[in-house]
């Protein structure tokens, strides 16, 4: 696959009936510190990578919307960033000024993770692109009549389950919903109908085109070409000519005609289940039976697709967000969901004491060929 296209190049396509959504987190490292530190919300927020707090060195990973519309941009030297906006912590009487956080790429895996559970609750298959970034195929889902509040329920499951903030393109294809989810952000929902597709790109720059970097762009500008409607008109083979296989690529994503696949990229590595409580607890008793219903329900999902799993693993948050994880792996592979539930609720022991606001229940090292399975009644 050529990374600056991951689309294509397919010369022979036509446009397809599939309905796919692709789901961009809005800022999603800023996002994942504010469940933990509340008194960043609404605040201008940079997160650095390498970046030590009191420190001018590292890059910007991501800033908050109110950063930005004050000068901050993605891989700015934090040393600029802090001639911008100074730390708000070091300069409390300074203003405009700013927080500072150091990226955390563990938690926001742990985030990312509750969201996909989401994605592929919603799904018929979803591909996960990135940690904060991913293609479903919801065609069996929904239609395209409800696509739009279909949208709006699973941004709002996510937004109320996990606390993160999306942005939402829905079309029939990849390419075209990946422009269309980066259109209102954030926490915008653009849906693009087959008959719309042709409108839809017709005046949209050059530069929202998947494959079109800086270089190939300033060429095409070269060439007077600005618009994707306007790529849209050159003979493929021109293009061809002058890209290569590239070009072929461009022209059938200038055309809206892409129908790829929404694939996932690898096997499924776990099955997980969370859930909140409506109130934060501390009673073991409703700890307990949460646990349960997930052990259930994971076990549940495990067994309708044929997997075995190795490992088994709890998810506890305490307020306001600090994630705590525990899980027990064991010699051989098996498929009895009652060790789901015995695992989990031994796991549990360690924190019947704290306040809870939610959990959660995975199994890991999954495998999906028949071998020869152990029972519960077989552990030691």
């Amino acid at each position: 696959m050529d990374p600056s296209n991951p689309f294509g190049p397919s010369p022979k396509q036509k446009p397809s009936n599939q309905i796919i959504i692709h789901i961009d987190m809005d800022c999603f490292y800023v996002s994942c510190e504010r469940l933990r530190d509340p008194i960043l919300i609404d605040q201008p927020v940079i997160v650095g990578m390498n970046y030590t707090p009191g420190e001018s060195r590292g890059a910007v990973a991501t800033a908050s919307y109110e950063a930005r519309d004050l000068g901050i941009k993605s891989a700015m030297n934090i040393s600029k960033a802090l001639s911008i906006l100074p730390d708000k912590e070091l300069n409390p009487s300074f203003e405009p000024s700013c927080y500072y956080r150091t990226a955390d790429k563990n938690f926001y895996r742990e985030i990312s993770q509750s969201v996909r559970t989401i994605l592929e609750d919603f799904s018929d298959v979803a591909r996960h692109v990135s940690i904060d970034e991913a293609y479903l195929d919801v065609t069996s889902k929904t239609t395209w009549t409800s696509s739009s509040t279909f949208s709006q329920i699973l941004r709002d499951e996510i937004e109320s389950v996990v606390g993160v903030p999306s942005s939402i393109g829905v079309a029939p294809s990849m390419s075209i919903a990946k422009m269309a989810s980066s259109i209102e952000k954030p926490k915008g929902i653009v849906v693009v109908k087959p008959e719309q597709t042709k409108e839809f790109l017709s005046n949209l720059p050059i530069e929202k085109l998947p494959g079109i970097g800086p270089v190939t762009a300033k060429s095409l500008h070269s060439d007077g070409i600005k618009l994707i409607g306007e790529l849209a008109t050159i003979p493929p083979v021109d293009l061809k000519n002058k890209y290569g296989n590239k070009g072929i690529s461009l022209s059938i994503l200038s055309r809206g005609e892409d129908s790829k696949k929404v694939i996932p990229m690898g096997p499924k590595k776990s099955i997980s289940r969370e859930s909140s409580f409506k109130h934060i607890t501390t009673n073991s008793d409703e700890k307990k039976a949460l646990i349960e219903k997930l052990s259930q329900d994971v076990g549940s999902i495990a067994t309708s697709n044929n997997a075995l799993f190795r490992t088994v693993g709890i998810k506890v948050i305490e307020p306001p967000y600090k994630i705590h994880t525990r899980e027990i792996s064991f010699g051989t592979a098996t498929n009895d969901p009652n060790l789901i539930s015995t695992s989990a609720m031994d796991l549990l022991k360690d924190f019947h004491e704290i306040s809870v606001r939610k959990m959660g229940v995975k199994v890991s090292n999954l495998s999906f060929h028949g071998v020869e399975q152990t029972k519960i009644n077989q552990w030691d």
